[in-house]
């Protein structure tokens, strides 16, 4: 399964890496995703986010002033493509939906 979420600017991405157990936690800056670290698990990945230890200085140096929410406020996307694209179909139908900070963009990924 694929974790994303939208904070601010920042996005992030968590996803299994191909060649192993483990998890790859990815940001996108500004339209290209960059890997950031490989993490044992998706919550392991998350909350290095949450703790701002991604290894990102960018990230990691911010002052966060509410809690960042926990992998259950991640959108799940278990094949890659479908909330892409389920959210491109929202947005074009519903073009004054709000964007509530989670998830992925307008734009999409």
């Amino acid at each position: 399964m694929i974790y994303t979420i939208k904070h601010s600017d920042w996005q992030w991405l968590i996803e299994p890496n191909g060649k192993g157990r483990k998890y790859v936690l990815k940001y996108k800056k500004p339209r290209q995703w960059r890997a950031c670290g490989k993490f044992k698990s998706p919550e392991t990945a998350a909350q290095a986010v949450a703790d701002g230890k991604t290894g990102v200085k960018g990230w990691d140096g911010l002052k966060h002033e509410k809690p960042f929410p926990a992998l259950s406020a991640w959108l799940i996307d278990p094949t890659g493509v479908v909330l892409k694209a389920a959210t491109r179909l929202l947005r074009a139908a519903l073009p004054d939906l709000p964007d509530s900070g989670r998830g992925f963009p307008a734009s999409g990924r």
